[in-house]
């Protein structure tokens, strides 16, 4: 029961990752959008920006993103235009251009208050996972072969695991914030 807790554990950590790729560090990089999610109305899906374009980062400072299928365009460029990251795209010959444009000191904060917010949001899903498996451990009392004691010593194995997944998080949110705050 506890491994299976350690498994969704590492599954959110890994999610906050994926989340923290998409926060920029004032260098154009692909995985700064490639998991957008953009709806396209012709498939009647929403997709992520990976799975319609290619995306590239020809110079330091510049995304070109170039549809799969032209008729996305629009799409695509409106999907890219409702991100929170301030960023807006360019139609030039049925490729968008990103400009990244270099991190003032205020937009390096806001990033790190969105750092924070996603750290958040993960520990508000550990703290969810958490409450469950108290719960499933609680719930085998009574249960034959299972003493008072399995069960504490149970509880006291989930809060310790808890507390390294909780560091692990804040440990992730930290090293994007200094990543964000380097000049």
């Amino acid at each position: 029961m506890l491994d299976e807790f350690q498994l969704e554990a590492q599954k959110i950590a890994q999610h906050l990752q994926e989340q923290l790729k998409q926060v920029r560090t004032g260098r154009a990089q692909p995985s700064l959008v490639e998991n957008f999610m953009v709806l396209v109305e012709s498939y009647g899906a929403t997709m992520p920006l990976r799975e319609l374009a290619s995306i590239s980062a020809p110079d330091t400072n510049l995304l070109v993103i170039q549809p799969f299928n032209p008729q996305t365009l629009k799409d695509v460029e409106k999907g890219l235009s409702q991100n929170d990251l301030g960023l807006s795209a360019v139609v030039h010959d049925d490729v968008l251009h990103i400009a990244i444009p270099p991190l003032t000191q205020e937009r390096r904060q806001e990033l790190v208050k969105v750092v924070k917010s996603k750290v958040e949001e993960s520990k508000i899903r550990l703290r969810g996972l958490r409450t469950d498996y108290k719960q499933m451990i609680e719930d085998q009392e009574g249960e034959s072969g299972v003493s008072e004691d399995d069960i504490q010593r149970q509880l006291e194995q989930l809060q310790k695991m808890v507390e390294s997944a909780t560091e692990k998080l804040e440990w992730l949110g930290d090293k994007k914030e200094e990543e964000l705050m380097q000049l």
